[in-house]
């Protein structure tokens, strides 16, 4: 989730599950979704929910849609996971729609084994970039980046890691059009799995990677900027022994400006956070059942409220949320409820 004009703030996108309809709205979301027929699938509605369009890739297997990222000229990116067998098993996918919701292109990335499409930003160019981990380049999953220009072409792509996992489940574009990439490693870093976070120049030159984390294990789900270009990276960390949320503050060169936790004795997980103002929101999940909790922050770490909401289902999970220009929040969920 970022807070930046390019991605669409007046534009509410959909995405059909299993058993019901999401509403992903604003610039940025994660959904992690399959619909009925197993198909990507991606909508808009208007601002008085009418659906405006919806379209669908339709493979042969299960496909996974994963994010959604609109520029400013109301063109729609999707980027996710297709069991097209193009390069070998399932292959990272990214497909361009624009405004009226028509096919522009759709492009795979991968190798013989298995690459998951996780993230997708636009630059100021219009180039898009998108990111997630690998198995075809590695002995192991890596985390990736990749930038296609605007009609599709790709202009490079870079895999980081070592022999133990690293992925990458979001990606940002910053200052300068810098693509920033944030997922968890455990090739670097203090514990079994750190956060980690990944900044390369618009050509793909690695500029830093740095790590957050304890002898125990975090992850970094989401992240977003603020107006000063902070960074903020929600996610989770075991330091008490059980899964909290996490929220790190960085700046734009790495460095850490604080760092903030929020649990108890059960499981609690950061999934998505996102900027308005000098305000930082995250959505957390947990074992409440089919609620989520909503967090705000200020931009100096201070924990202004929580609140849960319970909208009920037996495995519900709120998996994104997103703030629009009049200061509306809209949390993401998916639910894999089976009805009888």
């Amino acid at each position: 989730m970022r807070n930046r004009s390019h991605k669409g703030a007046n534009a509410l996108m959909v995405t059909l599950l299993t058993v019901f309809v999401v509403i992903l709205a604003s610039r940025h979301v994660n959904p992690g979704v399959m619909n009925e027929g197993n198909q990507l699938s991606d909508g808009e509605l208007d601002n008085s929910d009418t659906v405006l369009w919806t379209s669908y890739i339709d493979g042969p297997g299960y496909d996974y849609a994963k994010d959604v990222a609109i520029d400013d000229y109301g063109n729609v990116y999707v980027v996710g996971y297709a069991d097209f067998d193009v390069f070998g098993e399932d292959d990272a996918i990214v497909a361009k729609y624009d405004s009226q919701g028509r096919e522009v292109w759709r492009r795979f990335w991968g190798g013989a084994s298995y690459d998951y499409g996780y993230g997708v930003d636009v630059d100021s160019t219009g180039s898009v970039v998108f990111t997630g981990y690998t198995r075809s380049f590695g002995s192991d999953y890596q985390a990736f980046v990749c930038k296609m220009d605007p009609d599709g072409t790709l202009l490079w792509n870079v895999t980081w890691g070592g022999a133990p996992p690293d992925r990458a489940y979001d990606v940002a574009v910053g200052e300068g059009d810098n693509v920033y990439a944030c997922g968890q490693t455990q090739t670097m870093g203090a514990g079994s799995d750190d956060m980690l976070l990944l900044k390369l120049d618009p050509s793909g030159n690695l500029l830093l990677n740095v790590t957050w984390g304890t002898s125990q294990h975090e992850r970094a789900e989401g992240m977003c900027f603020n107006s000063t270009d902070s960074i903020y990276i929600a996610g989770v960390t075991m330091l008490s022994g059980t899964r909290d949320v996490a929220l790190v503050k960085f700046n734009s060169t790495g460095g850490v400006v604080w760092n903030r936790t929020w649990g108890g004795t059960g499981t609690e997980d950061g999934q998505s956070v996102d900027c308005s103002g000098d305000k930082v929101y995250v959505v957390s999940t947990g074992n409440w059942g089919g609620s989520f909790v909503l967090h705000q922050y200020n931009s100096t770490g201070g924990l202004a409220w929580s609140t849960s909401k319970a909208m009920g289902g037996n495995a519900d999970t709120y998996k994104s949320l997103a703030c629009d220009s009049h200061g509306d929040i809209y949390v993401l969920s998916y639910n894999f409820t089976q009805i009888i």
